[in-house]
């Protein structure tokens, strides 16, 4: 995950923190401004309500207070007289009493139905059947009629009424005036327009008496109901005074609606303040909060990108620095970098002092490693590395002494490791030349035990040809004489050959011993040498085996020669007594004869002696030449070990410790 700026979070935390407060302020602010509005709506409502219905009363008291004056003034005037007997004085006095701004007319209406008034106005109706007349009659005050269109001015007016009545008890009549609405309705459209409400008065039915729109006042004596308006409307017949409460019209249109009853009437103000109003401050106050805070967004911004220009973008600046150290670029320039203040500028003098010190430290290292490669061990550190880095000093040191100490131990094993390679190779051709000697020895010894044992067989076949003619001996002991002394000699020849054949054999058996020792000697030259020389160790058992049964072999033989040897000196004996017995050949024959046999069996058992000593020899020599062989194997090995160790001592050359 890509991680943002710090300068791009101190932004959105800014903003963030901003935006809530803001929010918070607004919300708080809206609600605020709601139940303001809501306050002031039902404030609006309740006082223009109020304000009506007073300034309503007040023309209506003033009107009763006429009536009432009027009405003990005339029941004084007509205690003593009537009214058709006073009714141009009558006339004239209503005339000056009847106000000229909202009154149409005041009169007076005896039960009789004689009438008078303040106009030259009359009718052959009967006024006592009217609302007006009979409502006086059953009140003690005044009464106030509901509205009705004026025949003689075709005007909306209403009555106020009360009966005349003299101190002495006397029923004179009623006193009414009639009062123009038209009046009372510019108030309410005057207010409505004044405070943007719509203000209309209506009576305790719920009858619409006077409103600002005309459509909804019929021009006859039948009321329009105020249902027309919205259901919500005939809840406030219910309502208590200086009670708000919300109604929706007919149209879906919401109002604050209050009531306020004029006072000694039946009539009743309603006042309404459009919902809508409430609905458009708050929706002003919205726009205009966020208005604000866009431009608060925006000045943060600014000041944020300000701030941050001056002080988190030296950072980004030292965080682009150490990315140049991340890739190995020690040699970071930090000029540019802006220090508005005291952190800063210790942060960029920590990069100055970690970007050379590690420049510094790299060089070192950089010198000390390019010494190593060329060989040269002897090279160490030289700067004053501090904290961590000085582990990599202390390592380097190591490194430097540890493989000095392994190069100069290798040097002096490589000369020790030469010295017994060179021994080696000395043993291993002198081992060469020995084997090569017995092996040429042992041809001859093979070659001499040929002969001897084809000579031996020979003499077998003359001891063969003595026993035939061991019966012919007495005729021919002459002869046998010098045969005689022939065998002699040849016994002694035999005799002396098999004494040289032990001789060799002896010295076989030396060269066996010699061969066994120099073997020995290798197999600890091989084992000093270590892993080099296990080859050598290898040879060299294989050597040893070989002498011993060389030597095993070379015993048997010896032996064998000593037995015949035993026997030809038995032989050698037995030839003298038959020469000596020559003399007698005559007389013993048979005793010859005999001897001749035994002489016969015994060159037998000789011959095949021979024969197995011949087979030895020709094993012997098989072994030898495998001796010779593998000697030859060690003489290139030792040779290839000296050219390595040669090479070894080439490249250790190379290094300086």
């Amino acid at each position: 995950m890509v991680k943002k700026t710090l300068g791009f979070q101190i932004r959105v935390a800014f903003i963030l923190f901003m935006l809530l407060i803001l929010l918070l302020s607004t919300i708080s602010r809206i609600i605020t401004i709601l139940f303001s509005s809501v306050d002031v709506a039902e404030e609006i409502s309740l006082k223009n309500a109020n304000l009506l219905a007073e300034h309503i009363n007040g023309d209506l008291t003033e009107k009763i207070s006429l009536i009432n004056s009027l009405e003990i003034h005339f029941g004084a005037w007509l205690e003593y007289s009537s009214v058709s007997a006073e009714q141009e004085a009558l006339k004239q006095s209503l005339s000056a009493q009847a106000p000229s701004d909202n009154v149409s007319l005041m009169y007076i209406l005896t039960e009789n139905n004689e009438f008078v008034s303040s106009s030259d106005w009359s009718t052959d109706i009967d006024l006592t059947t009217r609302e007006w007349f009979i409502g006086a009659k059953n009140t003690n005050g005044v009464y106030i009629s509901s509205p009705y269109v004026d025949a003689r001015t075709g005007r909306r007016v209403v009555s106020l009424s009360k009966e005349i009545i003299s101190s002495s008890g006397k029923h004179i009549g009623v006193l009414g005036i009639d009062m123009i609405l038209d009046e009372i309705r510019t108030i309410l459209v005057e207010e409505s327009q004044a405070n943007e409400i719509t203000a209309f008065m209506i009576d305790k039915s719920g009858n619409i008496i006077l409103h600002i729109d005309e459509t909804l006042m019929n021009q006859d004596e039948n009321l329009t109901s105020m249902s027309v308006l919205g259901e919500d409307y005939m809840s406030l017949l219910n309502v208590d005074d200086d009670e708000i409460i919300l109604v929706k019209d007919v149209d879906g249109k919401m109002f604050y609606t209050a009531t306020a009853t004029v006072d000694n009437s039946p009539f009743i103000i309603v006042a309404n303040y459009p919902a809508y109003n409430v609905y458009n401050d708050i929706l002003v106050e919205v726009v205009t909060c966020i208005i604000i805070v866009l431009l608060s967004i925006l000045l943060v911004s600014a000041g944020i990108h300000k701030v941050v220009k001056n002080y988190i973008s030296p950072i980004s600046d030292v965080v682009k620095a150490l990315d140049q150290l991340k890739t190995g670029n020690f040699n970071i320039q930090t000029n540019h970098i802006k220090r508005p203040n005291e952190e800063t500028e210790n942060l960029a003098l920590s990069l100055d002092v970690v970007s050379s010190a590690l420049s510094s430290y790299i060089t070192d290292i950089n010198e000390v490693l390019g010494c190593f490669a060329e060989g040269d061990f002897t090279k160490a550190p030289t700067q004053n590395y501090v904290g961590d880095f000085s582990q990599v000093k202390i390592s380097m040191i190591n490194i430097s002494t540890k493989l000095k100490n392994l190069l100069s131990n290798t040097q002096q094993s490589t000369i020790r490791v030469s010295q017994a390679t060179s021994n080696i190779a000395d043993s291993a051709q002198n081992l060469s030349i020995l084997t090569t000697e017995q092996s040429a020895l042992v041809l001859n010894f093979k070659q001499d035990t040929v002969q001897v044992s084809e000579e031996i067989i020979d003499i077998i076949g003359d001891i063969d040809n003595n026993y035939i003619i061991a019966e012919d001996m007495s005729n021919k002991a002459v002869d046998g004489q010098n045969i005689g002394e022939n065998l002699v000699s040849s016994m002694q020849v035999i005799s002396t050959s098999i004494k040289e054949m032990a001789e060799v054999i002896k010295s076989i058996e030396d060269i066996a011993a010699q061969t066994n020792l120099l073997a020995l000697n290798a197999a600890i030259e091989a084992a000093r040498a270590g892993e080099a020389g296990k080859g050598f160790a290898i040879v060299a058992t294989e050597v040893r085996e070989l002498s011993n049964k060389t030597s095993e072999i070379v015993q048997n033989v010896y032996k064998m020669i000593t037995e015949n040897l035993a026997n030809i000196e038995k032989g050698e004996n037995m030839v003298e007594l038959t020469v000596n017995a020559l003399k007698n050949i005559v007389i013993a024959t048979s005793e010859t004869r005999d001897m001749s046999k035994q002489v016969s069996d015994r060159a037998t058992i000789q011959k095949e002696a021979l024969q197995r000593i011949i087979k030895n020899v020709e094993k012997l020599q098989q072994e030898m030449s495998k001796n010779t062989q593998i000697s030859e194997s060690n003489v290139l090995i030792s040779e290839e070990l000296e050219v390595q160790l040669e090479n070894l001592k080439t490249q250790l050359k190379y290094f300086t410790i």
